[in-house]
């Protein structure tokens, strides 16, 4: 199986946070403060996603949706979507819920604890908020690689 690069991305009221895979391996996080709701706020994420696409070989992208949905939140989405789109960039939205029953044999109880976990892989990521938001990317990514590895063995021995 060839190696996926993969972009996920996590948006919350007040930061942006992606991280980029090849495989499984963890290859680039980055992480920006924007403002939700605000003009500026969803010309930031433009200019945020758009780097991203242009400075990566992105080949998918996996979103995360944040459980407050407001309509500022939105705006963010919509500004992030938009970029991706235009790029032509398949985009998986991986639900937040399923994810955390997944990613264990027991599954974690709270956003806080998979973070936690993904925190003693990759302990360089872990210090403030901003930082932390970068945990929930690269677990994102780690989810979404290994799910798309598990399904790509299990087809093999089908065939």
């Amino acid at each position: 199986m060839r190696e996926q690069k993969l972009l996920t991305i996590v948006i919350t009221r007040r930061y942006v946070a992606a991280a980029y895979f090849v495989g499984t391996r963890l290859e680039h996080v980055a992480v920006r403060r924007v403002e939700a709701g605000t003009v500026r706020g969803q010309a930031s994420v433009r200019r945020f996603v758009s780097w991203l696409v242009g400075s990566l070989s992105v080949e998918c992208v996996a979103i995360a949706p944040h459980n407050n949905r407001g309509e500022g939140l939105m705006a963010l989405w919509n500004a992030a979507k938009e970029i991706l789109t235009a790029a032509s960039i398949p985009i998986e939205i991986i639900d937040p819920a399923k994810m955390l029953r997944e990613c264990a044999e027991t599954p974690f109880p709270t956003v806080a604890k998979f973070r936690k976990a993904i925190a003693s892989f990759w302990p360089v990521l872990t210090g403030d908020s901003s930082t932390t938001l970068g945990l929930h990317a690269a677990g994102l990514g780690i989810y979404v690689q290994t799910r798309r590895y598990v399904d790509f063995i299990i087809n093999s021995l089908d065939s």
